[in-house]
């Protein structure tokens, strides 16, 4: 019982370093941003529940931490850029699939595709923009920090 608990006191301190890092990082970027910091939005739930509901069928069977970075680092591109006006977003794609290695540009086309479906099939209501985020190794599992704007969702 004793070492569960210091287990736990371990993944605390991880979530928490992490929580700092996403911080420190989202307040270099608005630098010269008038800026306001919520840690937890009281409403349209936690945005590291509903991006971990988006990545699942794309990170179910996975167990390497840093590919699971990769699929939810290209998750969040692509949910930030559904978020644009069509045109742009449009744009923003092509860039997207044109940075893949010429032999990945198909299967990118494909998960992008499959992700962007997604988004509006399921997610269509959340519009709030993702900033960041940290994936972490708590030694059992993997805990996900998040970093949004706050909820425009209607009521």
């Amino acid at each position: 019982m004793a070492r569960r608990r210091n287990r736990n006191k371990g993944a605390t301190r991880k979530i928490r370093k992490s929580e700092g890092r996403l911080l420190r990082r989202l307040s270099e970027k608005m630098l010269d941003a008038d800026g306001l910091v919520v840690k937890r939005d009281s409403g349209g739930g936690k945005m590291s529940e509903i991006l971990l509901d988006f990545v699942d069928p794309f990170i179910a069977d996975c167990e390497d931490i840093e590919i699971c970075r990769n699929i939810i680092r290209l998750a969040v591109m692509v949910w930030n850029t559904s978020l644009l006006p069509q045109e742009k977003g449009k744009e923003a794609l092509e860039k997207m699939v044109a940075s893949f290695d010429k032999e990945a540009q198909v299967e990118g086309c494909m998960i992008i595709y499959q992700m962007l479906n997604r988004k509006m099939r399921f997610f269509s209501h959340c519009n709030r923009c993702i900033f960041d985020f940290d994936l972490i190794d708590k030694g059992s599992d993997w805990h996900l920090n998040v970093v949004s704007s706050l909820t425009t969702d209607s009521p």
